[in-house]
């Protein structure tokens, strides 16, 4: 089947409609102050939200059978409000597969198909003998459901249970169209669409975060997170209509440089994002380059702090890792069952290789200060431990005074040369331009990298150098491994984390973001 993206042609309803679902309430009465059921207000509002998702006309129908499940507005509440009572705060629809159908001769009308797999779920089977209204469950169901959106709601709604097919993605989906039943659904397509109708599919992701941080053994607290969903249904979708965004900035000289960029920087992303029209336009590299530099000048232009911060960046959607980061926090994936540590940021540290020849290529010198090694010049006697960060002012207006002064001294030396020998001055313009090519010494050009997801990867760790200072990255994706085995929890497994660097003597602050990688939608 022909395979486009369309930017605009997603019915957003059906993914609202299952953040909806998957909204947690009780299944046990909860009486407040007044002598009212707080859960019986909460599954109110939760089936008055869900229900606003759908068409007041909306059918369900069995498929294979046309035989309609639920045959009004009416019988469609009544379920599902059962459905929320009984099944209590565990229950969980997951997309496990996704195809996009459209076409272009009738643009109102777009149909998803999901593969769903509804967990602790409890429905109603009809009355009992004594008239009641029997349940069943809790249990797992898995359904291949066809929405047809009009006008921004589901007007009707295909089931079939899901049986035999492959696992999730692309291959669940190859599976079904090699089943007989599929003719069902491609039925319906083909009489509301036309035979040619477009099929549009792609990876699904979803991320559970958690995030931790404590001031330490440090008097001050610089670190500063930030975690965001920025929309971009050219580059997420079918799967879902934002990307995934993790910052972690770790300050030194005050926290306001750290504060600025995680209140800032995810939002020049988001207008650089705004800005490309479509996935093959994206150029990852250039986009999150243009947001840090623009973050950089906005913040020594609102701001007369002299601080710093590192800065470790992630976008995760559409089936790929965007990083980019400058500093020494670092990133770190955990592939396969045992959680091998898979490295993705390189920490720019003054005395690693590259960095240590960038700097001295410069004209600045990497000398050991204190317990470790820094970057300096000779015009300051500052020495930082990191080679690339945003802001420090001071840092890098004093290097700007001496690379600039020593950029127009060999052009005077050099033009004296052609003077004596008697050759052609140079453009008085090509010496002003020259003379203002200054070289960075303290960069804040981050390093950016893509990767492919694949199903073995199953979390990130982001986390500042307060960690790794006394972890390696197998020890840290051991320590994710073991608390996620444990308790199932992003936020506990980053609560473990900090707390054994601190416990390891850790002298820094601690800071860890934690993304369990989901290759579903929930």
């Amino acid at each position: 089947m022909q395979a486009k993206r369309h930017r605009s042609s997603f019915p957003d309803v059906i993914d609202e409609a299952r953040r909806i679902f998957n909204r947690r309430v009780s299944n046990k009465p909860s009486l407040d102050a007044r002598g009212a059921d707080r859960t019986k207000e909460a599954v109110a509002r939760k089936t008055a939200s869900y229900c606003a998702c759908f068409a007041r006309s909306v059918r369900v129908v069995d498929i294979l059978s046309g035989k309609p499940i639920l045959g009004d507005a009416e019988a469609f509440k009544t379920r599902f409000h059962t459905v929320f009572r009984e099944s209590g705060p565990t229950l969980e629809l997951a997309v496990r597969a996704r195809a996009l159908l459209t076409s272009e001769r009738d643009s109102s009308r777009s149909y998803v198909l999901d593969l769903e797999l509804q967990s602790s779920l409890v429905t109603p089977v009809g009355p009992m003998l004594d008239g009641s209204l029997g349940l069943r469950g809790p249990r797992v169901q898995e359904l291949w459901a066809l929405y047809e959106v009009q006008d921004g709601l589901v007007t009707n709604l295909w089931l079939m249970p899901a049986q035999g097919d492959d696992g999730r993605g692309e291959a669940a989906l190859n599976s079904l169209y090699k089943r007989k039943e599929w003719s069902a659904f491609d039925a319906i397509l083909r009489r509301q669409l036309g035979a040619g109708y477009v099929t549009t599919t792609g990876p699904l992701c979803s991320l559970s975060i958690g995030r931790f941080e404590m001031q330490g053994r440090r008097n001050t607290m610089e670190d500063m997170l930030s975690i965001e969903r920025l929309p971009a249904d050219h580059l997420a979708r079918p799967a879902d209509s934002c990307l995934h965004f993790l910052g972690l900035y770790d300050g030194h000289g005050g926290a306001a440089c750290a504060t600025y960029a995680a209140e800032n920087l995810h939002k020049h992303l988001q207008r650089r994002l705004n800005a490309v029209s479509s996935a093959k336009d994206f150029n990852a590299h250039d986009t999150f380059r243009e947001a840090f530099e623009e973050t950089e000048k906005a913040f020594l232009k609102d701001s007369e702090s002299a601080s710093g911060s590192c800065a470790l960046t992630l976008l995760v959607g559409g089936g790929k890792m965007y990083i980019a980061h400058l500093g020494d926090s670092r990133a770190v994936l955990g592939v396969g069952p045992q959680a091998e540590a898979v490295r993705l940021t390189e920490d720019h540290k003054p005395d690693s290789a590259s960095e240590k020849i960038r700097c001295e290529s410069a004209g600045g010198s990497v000398i050991m200060g204190g317990r470790c090694w820094r970057i300096t010049h000779d015009g300051t006697a500052m020495m930082l431990a990191t080679s690339r960060s945003l802001g420090d002012r001071t840092f890098k207006d004093s290097w700007e005074r001496v690379a600039t002064a020593a950029v127009l001294e060999r052009t005077l030396d050099r033009e004296a040369a052609l003077e004596a020998a008697q050759q052609p001055m140079a453009d008085e313009g090509d010496c002003l331009n020259e003379s203002h090519a200054v070289t960075p010494l303290l960069s804040a050009v981050p390093d950016v990298s893509v990767r492919e997801l694949t199903d073995e990867d199953k979390f990130i760790v982001l986390a500042c150098d307060g960690v790794w200072d006394v972890l390696s990255d197998q020890e840290a994706c051991r320590c994710v491994r073991t608390a996620l085995i444990e308790s199932q929890s992003a936020e506990a497994a980053a609560r473990k984390l900090a707390g054994m660097a601190f416990n390891l003597g850790s002298e820094d602050n601690i800071s860890v973001i934690i993304a369990i990688i989901r290759h579903e939608l929930a």
